[in-house]
């Protein structure tokens, strides 16, 4: 008998050992001894939608969860030591569906400097000026007679054609008087400006102040003027179809040169007033600066 109650002790305890030497050790909550003494342990936890666990009690035992939605684990069957089941801890995972970062044209991505791939922009873009207005630091004199004429100016006294669009790395914004003669499609009445312009993955177009030289030119029923540019700068963005452009800013530099320039009957000294800006070596020039809705036009040429 004795030794048969040596055999039994030394088996129980073979037992215990090797079940709690099982358990994982990353798990941070190991299998409490006592739940091999009596009933079947804790329960399978519930399952909540939202919600995070309550917090671990000190004395080490199980806490159920208080996720909305989740029911809190089943205890185990009565015995010494059973001890209650984990509630559910309710993860919300819709959260992890968000998108990482914004959603671009068409599914196209930027590359490592943001800059736009190509998407589906077509590779020439041009548009009228008919739809600026002038303002900001513009003399309101000059602003004035601007906004009167350049509405009766078929497509604006200016043409923009950006270019080179579907090409990564090689845009540029040529600037020019427009005309319709010849057809019904736009060209440059007189040799643009072309410079090199920034185009990014939102359409944003950005021309950084550039001195070069190129016409406006008004010619109306009333007024007809050539109005000389000696620098330009351009901040806008096309729509999703990559056809008209929202101007933020385009300004232009005219040379004091043109002062005697009539323009709605007066000539530009007066209407523009003292110089505002200086351009090339210290040359004076007066700032004008336009905004809106500049609209495509159709434009047949190749790149300017």
């Amino acid at each position: 008998m004795e030794r048969l109650d040596w055999l039994l002790a030394t088996g129980l305890g073979c037992f215990v050992l090797l079940a709690t030497g099982c358990s994982r050790k990353d798990d941070p909550h190991p299998a409490s001894i006592d739940s091999f003494f009596g009933g079947s342990g804790g329960g399978t936890g519930g399952t909540g939608a939202t919600g995070q666990p309550d917090a671990e009690p000190q004395d080490g035992s199980s806490a159920a969860g208080s996720g909305a939605g989740g029911s809190a684990g089943e205890s185990g069957s009565a015995g010494a030591g059973a001890t209650a089941g984990t509630g559910g801890s309710g993860e919300d995972l819709d959260a992890s569906l968000e998108p990482d970062g914004p959603i671009y044209k068409d599914g196209a991505l930027p590359d490592d400097t943001g800059s736009w791939d190509g998407g589906s922009c077509p590779d020439i873009d041009a548009v009228g000026t008919h739809g600026l207005t002038a303002g900001g630091a513009t003399p309101v004199a000059f602003a004035n007679a601007y906004n009167a004429l350049a509405p009766n100016v078929a497509g604006g006294p200016l043409l923009i054609v950006l270019s080179g669009l579907s090409t990564q790395g090689q845009w540029f914004a040529s600037f020019g008087p427009l005309t319709f003669a010849g057809g019904m499609a736009a060209d440059f009445a007189a040799p643009p400006m072309t410079v090199g312009m920034d185009f990014n993955a939102n359409l944003q177009v950005n021309v950084a102040m550039a001195e070069g030289a190129f016409d406006l030119i008004f010619d109306t029923s009333s007024t007809q003027a050539t109005i000389p540019v000696a620098a330009v700068s351009l901040d806008g963005v096309l729509d999703n179809e990559c056809a008209n452009m929202t101007v933020s800013h385009l300004t232009l530099l005219i040379p004091t040169t043109a002062g005697n320039v009539l323009f709605d009957g007066t000539s530009l000294s007066a209407l523009l007033g003292t110089p505002t800006a200086t351009y090339g070596g210290g040359e004076q020039a007066w700032r004008v600066e336009l905004s809106g809705a500049a609209q495509q036009v159709a434009y047949n040429n190749p790149k300017p």
